[in-house]
């Protein structure tokens, strides 16, 4: 007789098993095997349809294992931690699924068998006792081993992380602690090239001209402007199929009001990525509602000219909190259709150079959070370092974290990206 275990790897690439056990007797996995193509493997991005079928298994098994673990970490923990959150994550973020077959006394004692695949392969292990452990045997899930700490400094319980990640997250986080930004040791790093996953430069471009159109409709509410829907409608091949239930809601809202104070649509022609104005006349009355809700969705243009840099149209300094430059960024997104280029076809920023923006701007986001917290008197002063952020950073790096929560998390809808940190 004997027993499964199952384990769960972050890293995109398979990792054939060369220990002393018994190879993988199965695995599954949610992307494709070239390096070049670091997406999803789902029909919509060209695979056949048993791959298709496989992914959409694999990424509901996932998401039933990650909530087991949120439920049995809240139910040990007693709440919902950093620890159980950290596993929630890894789970998340997994990209590959390996079946081990093993003699049935074998148990968490026995997995130091899988430490030097495990760490090649950054996995954790789910035994058939219904816990979730690491390559040590560790129980991830058991508040007794919080804070207990072997030689080498890690607690017993560490969910694995890729060596990749750890690297650019000192290095990154190093030169933050320069500035005088202090960033908290237990916010985990972002993904290493090995593991991120992104989504295709079509997609991602048509979010990018998305969010221009929504963000320049938003700015002219916020002017008591009329929109020229004529004109939107008018160049909306990359829009209107692409918005989100809540820019959808907006543009409805906004159009609704113009029509309710029987204001012209418009009718002069314009494109997706271009002005929104111009052809209605007089001023409509919006609701302060709606004003609010076109105060958030104005800096839109933020996370479309992130979008922009990552599809490599435009050079901007992730590193530097400068305002969007609107000419700059409707002339690039604007060329792909008068070029008549394939969007598909745009070379994306590396995936190295994405995860350093990434890594810098989720550790900023959260020092600005903490800032936040700080200033209204929630949490300690002085946790965060000397540097102060400007009123407009943040706001900068929740679009730029926003956008690329959502480039590099290939299941989740724009409008439900997680931005906690």
């Amino acid at each position: 007789m004997s027993i499964y275990v199952n384990a769960y790897s972050t890293v995109r690439a398979d990792v054939p098993f060369q220990g002393a056990g018994a190879p993988a007797i199965a695995s599954r996995e949610l992307c494709f095997d070239s390096p070049a193509q670091p997406y999803l493997k789902t029909a919509a991005n060209g695979a056949g349809e048993e791959d298709d079928k496989q992914t959409l298994e694999l990424l509901e098994h996932l998401a039933g294992f990650a909530g087991y673990a949120a439920e049995q970490g809240e139910e040990r923990f007693g709440n919902f931690n950093s620890y159980v959150l950290a596993v929630v994550q890894h789970i998340r973020s997994v990209r590959r699924h390996y079946v081990f077959e093993r003699e049935d006394d074998f148990d968490f004692s026995h997995l130091g068998e899988f430490a030097d695949w495990a760490r090649e392969a950054n996995a954790v292990f789910f035994l058939a006792d219904g816990t979730v452990r690491n390559a040590s045997g560790a129980d991830l899930l058991d508040p007794a081993l919080v804070g207990s700490s072997p030689a080498n400094g890690a607690q017993a319980n560490s969910v694995p992380r890729h060596p990749g990640s750890e690297d650019r997250m000192r290095r990154v986080r190093g030169a933050l602690w320069r500035q005088g930004y202090q960033v908290a040791p237990t916010l985990p790093p972002v993904r290493s090239e090995a593991e991120i996953l992104l989504r295709p430069a079509e997609e991602v471009f048509n979010r990018a001209v998305a969010l221009s159109v929504v963000a320049t409709a938003a700015a002219s509410v916020l002017r008591g402007e009329a929109v020229n829907f004529a004109a939107l409608r008018a160049g909306a091949q990359r829009t209107f199929g692409n918005l989100t239930k809540v820019e959808q809601a907006f543009l409805e809202r906004v159009e609704a009001a113009q029509e309710s104070a029987g204001e012209a649509p418009g009718a002069v022609p314009g494109e997706a990525s271009g002005e929104a104005t111009g052809a209605a006349t007089g001023a409509p009355t919006y609701s302060q509602d709606l004003q609010e809700d076109a105060y958030q969705l104005a800096w839109a243009y933020t996370a479309s000219e992130f979008l922009a840099w990552a599809l490599g149209l435009m050079d901007i300094d992730v590193f530097s909190f400068t305002p969007v430059d609107l000419a700059a960024l409707r002339s690039a997104l604007r060329g792909i259709d008068r070029e008549n280029q394939d969007a598909a076809a745009l070379p994306m920023r590396s995936l190295s150079e994405i995860c350093e923006a990434f890594e810098y701007i989720y550790s900023l986001r959260w020092v600005s959070v903490e800032q936040q917290l700080e200033a209204s008197g929630q949490a300690g002063v002085g946790q965060t370092g000397s540097a102060q952020l400007q009123p407009q950073d943040h706001s900068i790096l929740v679009e730029r974290h926003r956008a690329l929560a959502w480039l590099t998390d290939p299941t989740i809808a724009y409008d439900d990206v997680d931005l906690s940190t």
